[in-house]
Parts: structure tokens; C-alpha cells; sequence
């Protein structure tokens, strides 16, 4: 047998990139989950996403002023929607982690490729085939032999990660909408700005009336460093995240989320010592062979 040695097309070329970087974005993801579980219980939430954002505005702010061919423009609507949207969703998982399992947080967040998908083939017009359906579907069974919920257990907690998950898909949504009408940059910037705006005015309504997930404590010296890894590593998640939605449909993203849950089981192994089972390897094992045949079949479609 031949090997294919044709060169790629963009077309083909853009959907691989959209894939790694997705996939990179998702494997990484689970490093700040565990860090805002661990500030939890020194910080409320709102105060965790409001320093998070404050430290990817000066990271941003600082690839504006070393490259000179960045030019800053006015944010637009969306944007500033956006904003507000990823501010409320990493409140809202935050806040989720502080009171759940991160494992289970990370479950009930899984129906975000679900609504991605649905949301792309109703607004944007992306083809929902059985296909693509199958593979979220199958990754999503994976997570769930992976975590093995219960809503029953956690009660109303249990809704907030499903609320990020809906912010999550929105975003995700938009941007894939704009396609290459704003550079990753200037989006995540007057995202985070805006974002971090409302976390204020959140705040400044919250404290006064002692709503606990809004109330502000001063940081140990540890913790500022915390914040600062995790505003670190959520700039290079979301500009990964933001490259991603718009090199690649959202079909062929969405299997690609689950496999958040094999870094995040191997975090829980390494640093926390959570030895996986049988059930665990089982579902890593589905949800990984669910991102490999959707990053295999969207190739073969995207050379057809």
C-alpha cells in the first residue's frame, strides 16, 4: 500500500489545527479546575474569577504592546456578550468545584459538546450527521462510566455546572459565527475586560448584601501565586479554545472535549493520588477512541 504523501489542503490543513489545538485547550483545562478547587476554600468563587481574568488582561495587554503589528480595535457587541458569558460560566464552575467532586463537576459539565453541536446545526447552518452525533454521544457515555454522576446526591449544586456548560456553548457559538472577522487576541482581551467589569459590579452588589461566592478576602502570599498560574494557564487555554472554533466546524470539536476527563483522572492520579478502576480505564478509553475516529473521519471528509 502506497503511502499518501499529497500535500494538505487548507481546508484540511485548518480542520487538523482546529483538532490539536482543541484537544490541547481540553488536556490543559483540567490544571485550573483544581487549582480554583483548592483556593475554594480560602476565596470565594467570584473573587477566584475576577483574578483570573485580571492577570489574562495584563498577559494580553502585554502581547499588544510587544507586537507591533497588534492593533487594538473598539470591542464590538459580541464581544462584550461574550464577556460576560465566560465571566458567568467560570463563576458558575468555580463555584461548582468548591462544593463537588471535581470529577463530578467535570461529568455534568460534559453536556457542553452536546449543546455545541445542537446549537451549530441550528444557528449556524453545520451539518448534523448520525456520524457526529454517534461520537458525542459515545464520548459522553464514556465520562459518564468515567464519573458516574448523581444529580440525586448533590442536589441544586449540581445545576451550576450544567450553567456554565450553556454559557460555554453559547460563547463557543458566537465566535464560531464571527469566524475570521476578530483575531484571537483582541477577542480574548475585550472578553476578559468585559468579563471582569461584570464580576465587578457582581461583586459590589454581592459583598454589601454578604452573598458568600461574591465576597472578597485578602490573598495569601501562596494564593497570589495561585491566581497568577491560573490566569497563566486559562490565557493559553481560551486563545487555544478561540484558534480551535475557528479552524474547525463544532461537530468535529465537540467528541474532542471529553478528553479532558483522561488529564483530568491523570491529575487526580499523580497529584491527589486517586488510583483509577476497571470502570475508570474503561470509560478513558471509550471517550479517547471517540476523539480519535471523529479527528480521523472529519480528515477523510475534509480531503473529499
Amino acid at each position: 500500500m502506497a503511502l499518501d504523501v499529497r500535500p494538505l489542503k487548507p481546508a484540511e490543513s485548518g480542520l487538523e489545527q482546529g483538532m490539536i489545538f482543541m484537544a490541547v485547550a481540553v488536556l490543559t483545562a483540567p490544571i485550573s479546575h483544581a487549582i480554583a478547587k483548592s483556593l475554594g476554600s480560602q476565596m470565594a468563587p467570584g473573587q477566584i474569577t475576577l483574578a483570573r481574568l485580571l492577570v489574562q488582561i495584563l498577559i494580553l495587554a502585554a502581547f499588544f504592546f510587544l507586537s507591533e503589528r497588534s492593533r487594538l480595535a473598539v470591542p464590538t457587541i459580541s464581544q462584550v456578550l461574550r464577556g460576560v458569558l465566560l465571566a458567568s460560566a467560570s463563576l458558575s464552575y468555580f463555584w461548582a468545584v468548591t462544593l463537588l467532586p471535581l470529577a463530578d463537576a467535570s461529568a455534568i459539565y460534559f453536556v457542553s459538546p452536546f449543546l455545541l453541536t445542537l446549537f451549530a446545526a441550528m444557528f449556524l447552518g453545520e451539518t448534523l450527521g448520525l456520524r457526529r452525533i454517534t461520537a458525542v454521544a459515545v464520548g459522553f457515555s464514556g465520562a459518564l462510566i468515567v464519573t458516574r454522576p448523581s444529580f440525586e446526591q448533590f442536589g441544586a449544586a449540581a445545576l451550576l455546572p450544567l450553567l456554565s456548560a450553556i454559557f460555554v456553548a453559547i460563547v463557543f457559538t458566537l465566535t464560531r459565527a464571527q469566524n475570521a472577522r476578530e483575531t484571537p487576541l483582541a477577542l480574548q482581551f475585550w472578553m476578559c475586560c468585559s468579563g471582569a467589569v461584570a464580576i465587578v459590579a457582581a461583586m459590589s452588589l454581592g459583598a454589601p448584601l454578604n452573598i458568600a461566592f461574591l465576597v472578597v478576602t485578602p490573598p495569601a502570599p501562596v494564593d497570589w501565586a495561585l491566581l497568577i498560574v491560573l490566569g497563566l494557564i486559562g490565557t493559553f487555554t481560551q486563545l487555544l479554545a478561540t484558534k480551535a472554533i475557528r479552524l474547525a466546524p463544532a461537530g468535529a470539536l465537540a467528541p474532542l472535549q471529553y478528553l479532558e476527563i483522561l488529564s483530568a483522572s491523570l491529575l487526580g492520579y499523580f497529584v491527589f493520588s486517586d488510583v483509577p478502576d476497571s470502570a475508570t480505564l474503561t470509560g478513558i478509553a471509550i471517550i479517547v477512541a471517540a476523539g480519535l475516529y471523529m479527528f480521523y473521519r472529519e480528515r477523510q471528509l475534509s480531503r473529499r
